[in-house]
């Protein structure tokens, strides 16, 4: 009989293993739930990606769900997505200077919407509409509502192009964020996009470069290597 535990060969009446001293298990049970790549060994899940029955060793644990350590190596489906071209480059109109102006515009208007309902909880909770100004009495408020405004700002930009290559004011011009390779943008690409905003948004010619760049590109559209287009 072999060993579930280290593979050693045994008597067929043996009740444990004469090289580990391991209580045997019928070859009914090892044959039954054996794991694919060690026979021998007991196997405690199956890979959630191709079914094999895996042992302790061959597991790996990703987000509290098993799989073999070849499927935990390859790209997830999203990562696999990411890299496919939603569009020809050579194709996509740019969306042009009004478009953009029009979608930062809308997307200013949200975040001031959200600061403003920020706002007036502070000064409800403290009694002070002063708050986000001066520190006052309530020096505590004031550094919560500007750590607030710090993550809120770049939270916003960064993870809505990640996740739909498009903030809210884009959606609503129809107007959208590609890598100049036609995929769409992931976390990192979108979190340079948003550093590389403020070199442009403090020099007039790294917003209107747009009008004579042939792709509609500002400073921090080249700077990360991304384009805006129509998604008409």
């Amino acid at each position: 009989m072999i060993c579930w535990k280290c593979g050693a060969e045994n008597d067929p009446n043996a009740r444990q293993c004469a090289k580990c001293g391991e209580r045997l298990r019928s070859q009914l049970a090892v044959e039954q739930q054996g794991c694919a790549k060690h026979p021998w060994r007991i196997a405690v899940s199956t890979c959630h990606a191709c079914g094999l029955e895996l042992c302790e060793d061959c597991e790996v644990l990703i987000d509290r769900t098993s799989y073999c350590r070849e499927c935990a190596d390859r790209p997830t489906e999203e990562e696999l997505l990411r890299n496919v071209p939603v569009v020809d480059p050579a194709r996509a109109e740019p969306a042009g200077l009004p478009a953009r102006a029009l979608a930062a515009a809308m997307d200013l208007l949200v975040l001031a919407s959200a600061f403003t309902v920020l706002w007036i909880a502070s000064w409800l909770v403290v009694g002070d509409p002063s708050v986000p100004l001066d520190t006052g009495d309530h020096p505590w408020a004031h550094a919560a509502f500007w750590s607030i405004v710090a993550v809120g700002v770049p939270s916003y930009f960064i993870q809505s192009v990640a996740a739909s290559a498009q903030t809210p004011g884009m959606a609503a011009v129809d107007i959208a964020v590609i890598r100049d390779t036609g995929e769409a943008p992931d976390r990192r690409t979108a979190a340079v996009r948003f550093l590389a905003l403020l070199p442009a948004a403090l020099s007039i010619a790294g917003i209107l470069c747009c009008v004579w760049d042939r792709q509609g590109r500002m400073l921090h559209d080249r700077l990360s290597r991304t384009r805006v287009i129509r998604m008409g």
